[in-house]
């Protein structure tokens, strides 16, 4: 088996996006900023140094939505003085019970994004394609019927005894620990995808599915204490993902 190898770095990204962010103080000692992404990343390479084209006869056809693009982005945090205490209107004079109400403060984060799109890739090297560094370029599968169209209506969070899945478990056979009855893999049930023939380039597009959203929020919990005018000592419980959110 004879080959040449020949490497370049001929690949082109592109990134677009609106980006609007709001901040707002508010008298009652609210601060809450927010801000929203809206963007497209197209590329025809993934990974520097390791990615193969299909096919150096039409490198057009490797545009598609990057794997590290996310369509929409929300982020917001808050912070809330407790209006409890010295200069506020709910106040004690009795010295102690004044220090145990006055310095809570109340923040968090808040996080809610699409996810990336997912590649299927298949494993048989043709049309003068060639593995490179333990990958296998873009070798795309053959797709059966409505096999996309299927795909993407089973994508979702799917929550079930064997774990978590972004894709509905009905469509996968999953292969399950005797020890702990979790998942340890899963492959796509056939009859969606078959693998090319020899001399034929797979047209599975890249970056076709849309993975479900991400989503997480924070709180924390402050306790400030004035010891003297030059020093205090505070208490903090931070709670990460609060609702227990399966991403």
């Amino acid at each position: 088996l004879n080959f040449v190898r020949y490497t370049s770095n001929p690949s082109h990204s592109t990134y677009n996006a609106l980006q609007l962010e709001t901040r707002r103080r508010f008298a009652t000692g609210l601060s809450v900023q927010t801000n929203y992404t809206f963007s497209k990343t197209l590329t025809d390479g993934e990974t520097p140094g390791v990615d193969n084209y299909r096919t150096l006869r039409n490198k057009s056809i490797e545009k598609h939505r990057a794997d590290w693009d996310v369509t929409h982005t929300f982020n917001a945090n808050y912070l809330y003085d407790l209006p409890i205490g010295q200069g506020y209107r709910l106040n004690t004079n009795a010295p102690f019970i004044r220090k145990m109400l006055e310095g809570w403060q109340i923040s968090g984060l808040l996080t809610w994004r699409t996810s990336p799109y997912k590649t299927f890739t298949s494993d048989r090297l043709t049309v003068s394609q060639a593995a490179t560094m333990n990958q296998a370029g873009r070798m795309m599968p053959v797709p059966i019927g409505n096999a996309v169209e299927t795909i993407r209506e089973n994508i979702g969070v799917f929550r079930t005894p064997q774990g978590v899945f972004w894709l509905n478990p009905e469509l996968l056979n999953i292969a399950v620990s005797p020890t702990t009855g979790l998942a340890t893999s899963s492959t796509l049930k056939p009859g969606l995808f078959r693998q090319p023939e020899a001399g034929e380039i797979g047209y599975l597009g890249e970056g076709m599915f849309k993975t479900p959203r991400f989503f997480q929020t924070d709180l924390s919990i402050m306790k400030k204490t004035r010891i003297s005018e030059t020093s205090n000592i505070e208490f903090r419980a931070e709670f990460f993902s609060l609702l227990n959110n399966a991403n």
